[in-house]
C-alpha cells in the first residue's frame, strides 16, 4: 500500500493550500491529509501520510465508514471530529461540499495498547502499523481470537497485513471450516487479495477435481475459473479433463465458442493440449477452412504447422501457378520454411527444369543454386547438366574457374561425375603439375586422382627414391603410400642385412607384417643366412624361433631348413 507518485503529491500539495491549517500533531502521533466521497450508503476516505525525509515519498491507505456511522453532514461547513478505537484515536479536520470532502487528519496511537503489543509480539509497534491496526479493526479481541485459532506465528508485520486487507475472524473461521486447519496468516492474506471466499472454495471443490490444495484454489481464482466455465467446458465433451487443462483453457481464452467453431472447420480432439495449440497459435475456423480448401483431409498437425509457419491460400496458389503441383502439406511446410516462392520455381521452369522434384527444388534453394549459378555452369562447358549434378557441383563449391582448369588440362570430355571427383579430393591444376615435375609426365587424370585420394605428395616420390627404390611406375607408388611403405622401415629392413632389397620384396614384407625384429628372430634361430622370399614364407605360415626349436628337437640333429620346417607347419606338426 505503499507508494511514490510526484503527481500525487502535487494534486495533495493543491489540495492543502486550499483546505484550513492542520494543528499540531502532539507527540507520538502523526498527521497527513484525506479525501472522501460520499453517497447514501458509505463514506469512501482516501488518506495520505507524508514522511519527513523527502526521499521516503508518501503512503496512501483507504477507508470506508457506512453513513450511519458518521454524524450528520453539513455541506461547506468546516467541521472536527474524533473517532476512537482500541489502537489509538483519529481526529478529521475539514469539509464536506455536495458529495465530496477534503481536509487533514491526525493519528495518535492508544499507548496502553501499544505497550501490551510490544509484550505479546517481543518489540515495539511502529506508529504506522499502529493506524492500520485501527483501520483494520485490530484490537486486544482480535489477537486473542487468532490465538484461539491455532496461530502461534502472530507478528506485528502479519497483523499489518491482516489489517490492509480487512481480513476478519469470521473469514479466518470460514476458511478453516473448509478443512485447511494449517492455513498460514500469510496464505489467509492471499485468499483475501484474491477475493477467495468459502463459497467460491465450496464451489471448486465440488467439481470432483479431489482434494484440492490452498495453492490449486489461488490459481483458478488468478485465471477466473468459476463452477459456469467448468460446466461450459465439460459440456462439450471434456467430462474427466484434468484441472491443469482447465487453468490452460482458461489462460488462452478458449471457451464454447470456440470449441464448437473448430468443430465445424472438421478439427476435433478429445486432447485438451491439441485445443491449446490451435488457440495459442490463433488458429481459426477461417483459417482451417482455407487450409481445407488445399487439402481436404489435412491434419490437426499440419494445419498447426502451417499456421506455425505463415502458410496461407495465397502461397499454395503461387506454388500452383509455378507449375508445381503440391500434394503433400509436409513438401508445403518445406518449402515455406526454406522460403521457396512460386516466383523461384517459375524461373527455375523457364530454365528447362520442366519435372524438378520438390527434393531437387528444395535442395536448389538449400544450398544456393541459383538462375545465376546454372547459367554460370551451363556456359562453363555443361549445357545440359541435371539438377542432380547440379546440386552436387553446388554442394561441392564447384565454380565455373575450377571447370576452366580441369578443362585447361586437355580433358574436353570430362563429365560432370568426374568433376565432383576431382573437385571432392581437391585434384587441382597445381597438384598434377607437382606430381609430373617429381618424375611422372605423362600423369593422366585418373591415375592423378587416385595419388591424390591416398595421399601421395611430391615428397613422398622423392623420399621412395632415397630410398634407392626408383620406379616409373605410378602402380608402385600407390601400393607403397596404400600399405605405408617409408623410409624408417626399408632402413630397418636393410639394417638387418637386406641391403639390396627391391620395391616387390619391400611390399611383400610390409604387406605380411615382416618386421626388423622378426628377421633377427629368424636369424637367431639356426636357420643360416635365410633369403628374403623365405622369411616372407615364414611369416605367412605363422613360423616364430619357439616353432624352429620344436622342430629342431622333433628332427633329433637332422639338418634343419627353411624348406622343412615349412612342410613340418603345414604338415600340422607342432
Amino acid at each position: 500500500m505503499r507508494k511514490i507518485t510526484l503527481i500525487g503529491l502535487g494534486i495533495l500539495a493543491l489540495l492543502s493550500a486550499a483546505l484550513p491549517a492542520r494543528p499540531d500533531a502532539a507527540a507520538g502521533t502523526f498527521d497527513g491529509l484525506w479525501m472522501a466521497t460520499v453517497n447514501d450508503e458509505v463514506l469512501r476516505f482516501r488518506l495520505t501520510v507524508f514522511h519527513d525525509d523527502r526521499d521516503s515519498g508518501e503512503w496512501t491507505t483507504s477507508l470506508t465508514v457506512p453513513r450511519k456511522d458518521w454524524p450528520a453532514i453539513e455541506p461547506d461547513k468546516e467541521f472536527t471530529r474524533k473517532w476512537d478505537k482500541e489502537a489509538g484515536a483519529i481526529t478529521f479536520t475539514g469539509k464536506f461540499s455536495a458529495n465530496h470532502g477534503s481536509g487533514s487528519f491526525a493519528f495518535a496511537p492508544n499507548a496502553a495498547f501499544a505497550d501490551d503489543l510490544a509484550g505479546r509480539l517481543g518489540g515495539r509497534v511502529d506508529d504506522e502499523k499502529m493506524i492500520f491496526f485501527f483501520l483494520g479493526d485490530i484490537d486486544r479481541k482480535y489477537i486473542q481470537d487468532l490465538e484461539q485459532a491455532g496461530f502461534t506465528d502472530i507478528s506485528a508485520s502479519k497483523l499489518a497485513d491482516l489489517a490492509i486487507h480487512r481480513v476478519t475472524i469470521d473469514y479466518i473461521k470460514d476458511l478453516q471450516s473448509i478443512g485447511w486447519r494449517n492455513l498460514s496468516l500469510s496464505k489467509i492474506v492471499e485468499f483475501k487479495i484474491h477475493g477467495i471466499t468459502k463459497a467460491y472454495v465450496q464451489e471448486l471443490k465440488s467439481q470432483g477435481f479431489g482434494d484440492l490444495s490452498p495453492s490449486d484454489v489461488i490459481e483458478q481464482k488468478i485465471h477466473g475459473i468459476t463452477k459456469a466455465y467448468i460446466d461450459e467446458i465439460r459440456s462439450l465433451g471434456y467430462k474427466d479433463m484434468a484441472l491443469d487443462d482447465i487453468v490452460a483453457f482458461k489462460i488462452h481464452g478458449i471457451d464454447k465458442a470456440y470449441i464448437e467453431d473448430l468443430a465445424k472447420a472438421g478439427l476435433k480432439s478429445s486432447d485438451a493440449d491439441d485445443i491449446v495449440a490451435l488457440k495459442i497459435h490463433g488458429i481459426t475456423k477461417a483459417y482451417v477452412d482455407d487450409a481445407r480448401s488445399m487439402f481436404k483431409d489435412i491434419s490437426l498437425d499440419d494445419v498447426i504447422a502451417f499456421k506455425i509457419h505463415g502458410i496461407t491460400k495465397a502461397y499454395i496458389d503461387e506454388l500452383a501457378k509455378s507449375g508445381f503441383k503440391v500434394t503433400d502439406p509436409d513438401d508445403v511446410v518445406g518449402m515455406k520454411i526454406h522460403g521457396l516462392s512460386g516466383a523461384e520455381l517459375s524461373r527455375l521452369r523457364t530454365m528447362g527444369f520442366q519435372d524438378l522434384s520438390q527434393e531437387d527444388a528444395l535442395g536448389f534453394k538449400i544450398h544456393g543454386v541459383t538462375a545465376e549459378y546454372i547459367d554460370s555452369i551451363r556456359k562453363a562447358g555443361f549445357p545440359d547438366i541435371s539438377a542432380e549434378d547440379l546440386l552436387a557441383f553446388r554442394i561441392h563449391g564447384l565454380t565455373p574457374a575450377y571447370i576452366a582448369d580441369v578443362k585447361s588440362l586437355g580433358l574436353s570430355q570430362v563429365t560432370a561425375e568426374d568433376v565432383v571427383g576431382y573437385k571432392i579430393h581437391n585434384l587441382t591444376k597445381e597438384y598434377i603439375a607437382s606430381i609430373k615435375a617429381a618424375g611422372f609426365p605423362d600423369l593422366d587424370l585418373e591415375d592423378a586422382l587416385s595419388l591424390k585420394i591416398h595421399g601421395v605428395t611430391p615428397e613422398y616420390i622423392g623420399s621412395i627414391r632415397a630410398m634407392g627404390l626408383s620406379t616409373d611406375d605410378i602402380d608402385d607408388i600407390l601400393s607403397m603410400k596404400i600399405h605405408g611403405l617409408t623410409r624408417e622401415y626399408i632402413d630397418s629392413i636393410k639394417a638387418a642385412g637386406y641391403s639390396q632389397i627391391d620395391i616387390d620384396d619391400a611390399l611383400s614384407m610390409k604387406i605380411h607384417g615382416i618386421t626388423a625384429a622378426y628377421i633377427k628372430e629368424i636369424q637367431e634361430s639356426g636357420l643360416g643366412k635365410v633369403a628374403l622370399d623365405d622369411i616372407v614364407s615364414l611369416k605367412i605360415h605363422g613360423i616364430d624361433k619357439a616353432y624352429i626349436d620344436r622342430c629342431r628337437k622333433l628332427l633329433e640333429g637332422k639338418t634343419l631348413t627353411v624348406d622343412r620346417v615349412i612342410r613340418l607347419k603345414i604338415a600340422g606338426i607342432d
